[in-house]
């Protein structure tokens, strides 16, 4: 949950709407960015079981990111 409290803080920080982050653990058990990419394969997220919303709660249930970026552009409209 460190790390996906964290992408989301940096996403909100940098106004990113979309962002791909990859995390690594280093000895002490901190994680650290290594990696962050607006491309991402949109399958990858569809095949996943859920997300996380912006307050960390789950949101059950497959959804393709294009649908996202849709119901937040709409959102802000």
């Amino acid at each position: 949950m460190e790390a996906v409290d964290a992408a989301f803080s940096i996403s909100r920080r940098a106004g990113f709407q979309s962002m791909a982050y990859d995390f690594l653990m280093d000895s002490d058990g901190s994680q650290l960015v290594s990696e962050i990419s607006f491309g991402y394969q949109n399958r990858a997220v569809f095949d996943c079981p859920g997300h996380w919303d912006g307050k960390l709660n789950w949101i059950p249930g497959q959804m393709w990111p294009e649908e996202a970026h849709v119901a937040d552009f709409v959102a802000e409209s």
